[in-house]
């Protein structure tokens, strides 16, 4: 019979995750993805065992220039949300996207 492990249980496994976020005219509008970004911050990373593990969060993101971005990997909420949060305002300034 196995065991399940969670992340607080193994504070010695290193576990770096890929967030994927599309900036891109995909999205349709800017509703869509301030929607999406929410869901990103609010609703999945902030519930990551930051600064309990040896965790490690890097953005890959589309649409911003007409391509893909990956980012560095961060260890604190705090990071990933801003690069986030900077991710997304460049692509606002280079999106002819509107509001839905």
């Amino acid at each position: 019979m196995s065991t399940c492990v969670t992340i607080e249980d193994d504070l010695y496994c290193a576990l770096d995750v890929t967030v994927a976020i599309d900036f891109s005219a995909a999205m349709l509008n800017q509703t869509n993805i301030e929607n999406l970004v929410n869901f990103v911050l609010y609703s999945f990373t902030n519930n990551l065992p930051f600064g309990r593990s040896l965790l490690k969060v890097a953005l890959l993101s589309y649409g911003i220039h007409h391509k893909a971005r990956m980012s560095q990997y961060f260890d604190t909420y705090k990071d990933f949300s801003n690069e986030i949060l900077t991710q997304w305002n460049e692509s606002k300034q280079d999106s002819n996207l509107t509001r839905g």
